[in-house]
């Protein structure tokens, strides 16, 4: 049974992510801890998830509830990160903000972008270690499995 998880790295490895793929690299992947990364990166956890029911009987549709982080060295590099993820409204990009269809697994009736929000995270190792600006995309899946 896929999850939202691999979805979300699927989307990130389409062809068309070329802009993403720039800034990044190969580093997108599931929330570790742990200071000695490189940066840029994208981390990504799954917050909750529920099935829907109906009164007749259960459903196949899930709701699942996913932060997705843009993380780099400066609130610049962060911005960047996360307006590749979010995707232009008005241009014909691979938004991952109302992104529906069929990938990783998954049938995607439709990936929204819920809350937005920006943290800055003070270096704490060393003096010339830099501190991580992060911008916490809190995204809703509607999904089946395929």
């Amino acid at each position: 049974m896929a999850s939202v998880g691999e979805f979300l790295v699927a989307w990130a490895n389409l062809p068309g992510q070329a802009d993403l793929s720039a800034l990044i690299a190969d580093r997108f992947s599931p929330w570790t801890a742990g200071r000695k990364v490189l940066l840029p990166r994208v981390v990504y956890a799954v917050i909750s998830g529920e099935s829907i029911q109906t009164l007749t009987r259960p459903s196949s549709l899930r709701r699942t509830e996913v932060q997705v982080e843009a993380q780099a060295a400066t609130n610049l590099g962060a911005r960047a990160v996360a307006e590749k993820l979010i995707g232009d409204p008005d241009a014909n990009d691979l938004r991952l903000d109302g992104y529906a269809g069929t990938l990783g697994g998954l049938v995607v009736q439709g990936c929204h972008l819920n809350l937005e929000t920006e943290q800055y995270d003070e270096p704490t190792t060393s003096p010339d270690a830099v501190g991580v600006h992060r911008i916490i995309l809190t995204f809703v899946v509607w999904h089946k499995f395929a």
